[in-house]
């Protein structure tokens, strides 16, 4: 495939994620292609939060450590979170969305965790062992622990959190 027609598709997948980000409470949500970036740099393909950089992958193979680690370069003092858009999947909000399981925990410190399982905050280790969650962790050998979840959790999550 071109590369015009990846950039098309990546586009695409970002405006997919605005749209569903303006209808799910976050009105101001804009690709950052239309901004130039934060001071003309780019931080993230979408912004629609303060304190998250969200990169916007359209590939056919998931790549999770590569991706969060570019996006954690990038990301400056925010959380990198990367979307992945699932082909054949309209919902955006079922797409899976990954950010580093520390960040999960420590930086919202455990409010958004608690909200999510509906538990108190603490330790988490059971996470580990269910499948059913809707946060699961995912490590490739000698990579850091990763929290993939659905789009939809992840950004019900944020909004409760404004």
């Amino acid at each position: 495939m071109s590369g015009a027609s990846n950039r098309r598709r990546g586009h695409d997948a970002e405006r997919h994620v605005v749209a569903y980000l303006k209808d799910h409470g976050f009105p101001d949500a804009v690709t950052t292609r239309n901004t130039g970036g934060a001071g003309g740099r780019q931080v993230g393909d979408v912004a629609f939060t303060p304190g998250v950089s969200l990169e916007v992958k359209d590939v056919a193979v998931r790549a999770w450590p590569s991706w969060l680690r570019q996006a954690a370069e990038q990301a400056e003092e925010r959380i990198p979170v990367v979307v992945h858009r699932i082909r054949g999947v309209r919902d955006v909000g079922r797409w899976p969305c990954a950010l580093p399981w520390d960040r999960w925990f420590d930086d919202l410190d455990g409010e958004l965790v608690t909200r999510v399982f509906g538990a108190p905050a603490g330790d988490y280790d059971w996470l580990l062992n269910i499948h059913i969650a809707p946060v699961v962790a995912h490590r490739r050998k000698g990579a850091p622990l990763v929290a993939v979840m659905r789009f939809a959790t992840f950004v019900d999550a944020v909004r409760s959190d404004r």
